[in-house]
């Protein structure tokens, strides 16, 4: 279940909001109901017209997260300027 998300840059900062080429974290904290073997997060991202511009997650980037067990709480999505 999806507790709560933050947006930052890379410094941990919400405001100003991360600009262009800026790196951007996504701080994300879910309740896991049962054991997460392979835990992944992904992100789309999609105009004012609802669009689908780009979208990514942590299996397409190659990144491995730990397992999260029961009832632990937490994830991240991490993004890097192209």
């Amino acid at each position: 279940m999806l507790l709560s998300y933050e947006v930052t840059d890379a410094n941990g900062r919400r405001n100003p909001a991360p600009g262009i080429k800026e790196d951007v974290l996504i701080h994300v904290r879910v309740d896991a109901k049962n054991r997460i073997a392979k835990p992944a997060c992904g992100i789309s991202i999609v105009n004012e017209l609802g669009v689908l511009m780009t979208c990514v997650n942590t299996g397409q980037l190659g990144v491995t997260q730990a397992e999260l067990p029961h009832s632990e709480k937490g994830c991240w999505c991490h993004s890097e300027p192209t």
